[in-house]
């Protein structure tokens, strides 16, 4: 009898297996549908157009830190230019690198850490990870960020030259994209020293030359930030003030930026999406809140695994528990949010979402860790509970985007496909003609029209006419990001 259920045992297993790699493929390909449909404000042709400069870019964009970050975005889309110069085309290569390799670290981390594949669906689902893996931001924290951190957990479980040398060129690549990473870098430091000394000892010519390789990629941002901050080379050259001022946040309480700063889970959910798609953006449907509300429910997983995983590093440190693998992965997660913490309530940032990229790994870490703690069928429960209700949410905006074009939100605006459109037919008329602008987004930003117009190769023809255009809004009275063009009257 046992030889006959053996097989059948094993072939279930194997479906199961296909069908949960099937799954995260699905979820993996999602950014990839109507790719045109995502948003094209201000940083994204600020980051194409130093990419379309030419030569090694030294830095990238200037914060509102007072510093300018390292040029990690800018290299990447400098190389995916030399394959195609259609913006949308970029997206598509944007995508498709963000997802594989954010796929590639989940799943590499659930295997080191022996926690179920099904998991990596958990995250991937998220209509912030679908908005951030198509966004031509600085926002490849989350990628390199999440394969930083696997690295590191598998060094963790078996120390070896390959994982070490990974680890640390991925924590420069981060450092020189975005400073906001700077919590998760210090926090791998720090374990590092304090754990494996021994091991960095004996293998000290590693150590060095992955610490020269690093040093060599960022030397470029190095040299060109002391210069800065020496006041030996100008500072970074902004942008003309826009014609129209974008409203300031909202007066937060006081006590935001000590709260803000573990709200971490808002990436794995739906709160907040509003920052993007307007208040109620659900206005259009409103049988989608229930499940949209549901989503919320990724701030306990958060916070629960917070503590789980808080515990164990407690009595880890105490010698109560083993420091097991489980301690120092948790380690690392629990020291990068607690640096994140005060950082951001030192600094008082709150608000924007994309303040939680440099922790993204670690409240991922956090959640997995509370549904793994549960008993079998409360985590199935739970985190397919979570994964169904996020998947309608996606589905639905991915639907709603396509066919509003977009909105009139400061945060994401007319989707790119309808501004290259407008492009294209400016294209065709005289270099010459007068041209009225009537769109929020390119009254703010007035360098994102040029940009656009460079990419698809629409600077105007000579023969074209002379009649002056306005660029407005299809439905003037409206919320959609329809936009055309007709002869100014």
């Amino acid at each position: 009898m046992n030889d006959q259920v053996g097989p059948g045992v094993g072939s279930r297993a194997a479906m199961k297996r296909v069908g949960v790699t099937a799954l995260i493929v699905a979820a993996g390909l999602v950014p990839l549908l109507w790719p045109g449909d995502t948003p094209w404000i201000n940083d994204e042709p600020l980051f194409l157009r130093k990419a379309l400069a030419g030569g090694l870019a030294s830095e990238g964009l200037r914060g509102t830190v007072g510093l300018t970050y390292g040029p990690m975005a800018v290299w990447i889309y400098a190389l995916l230019l030399q394959i195609t110069r259609d913006p949308i085309g970029l997206v598509v290569l944007r995508a498709a690198l963000f997802m594989s390799i954010t796929i590639a670290a989940l799943a590499w981390l659930a295997a080191v850490m022996r926690r179920p594949r099904a998991l990596v669906l958990l995250p991937l689902l998220s209509p912030y990870l679908w908005l951030y893996a198509r966004l031509l931001w600085d926002t490849w924290l989350i990628p390199l960020g999440a394969l930083g951190f696997a690295s590191y957990a598998a060094f963790n479980a078996r120390p070896s030259r390959a994982t070490f040398s990974l680890t640390l060129i991925l924590l420069v690549a981060c450092a020189i994209d975005h400073p906001m990473v700077g919590p998760f870098v210090i926090a791998v430091v720090a374990h590092a020293l304090c754990y494996h000394r021994g091991w960095m000892g004996r293998n000290w010519r590693t150590v060095a030359i992955s610490m020269a390789v690093g040093g060599l990629i960022a030397a470029p941002w190095l040299l060109s930030a002391a210069r800065e901050l020496s006041g030996a080379a100008p500072v970074a050259i902004r942008e003309p003030a826009p014609l129209l001022q974008p409203t300031p946040d909202p007066q937060q309480p006081w006590w935001m930026p000590f709260v803000f700063p573990l709200l971490g889970g808002r990436l794995l959910s739906a709160q907040g999406i509003d920052y993007f798609f307007g208040d109620p953006w659900f206005a259009r449907a409103r049988w989608v809140l229930p499940f949209a509300l549901a989503t919320h429910g990724a701030h306990l997983l958060v916070w629960m695994g917070m503590g789980i995983a808080g515990w164990r590093v407690r009595e880890g440190l105490r010698r109560r528990r083993p420091r097991d693998l489980d301690f120092h992965v948790s380690w690392v997660a629990c020291a990068t949010v607690a640096l994140g913490w005060l950082l951001q309530a030192t600094a008082q940032r709150h608000t924007h979402p994309h303040y939680y990229m440099g922790a993204w790994s670690a409240f991922v870490w956090f959640a997995w860790t509370t549904i793994s703690s549960l008993p079998r069928r409360a985590g199935i429960a739970a985190g397919g509970g979570l994964v169904a209700s996020l998947g309608v949410v996606l589905g639905f905006l991915v639907v709603d985007i396509h066919h509003t074009a977009g909105n009139r939100e400061l945060h994401f605006g007319s989707t790119l496909t309808t501004q290259m459109e407008v492009a294209r037919r400016i294209g065709r008329a005289h270099p010459e003609a007068a041209l009225r602008i009537e769109v929020l987004g390119w009254l703010m930003f007035p360098h994102a029209l040029p940009v656009l117009r460079e990419l698809v190769a629409a600077p105007g023809d000579p023969a074209g006419s002379h009649l002056p255009l306005r660029v407005r809004y299809r439905d003037p009275g409206g919320r959609d990001g329809w936009l055309t063009v007709d002869e100014a009257r």
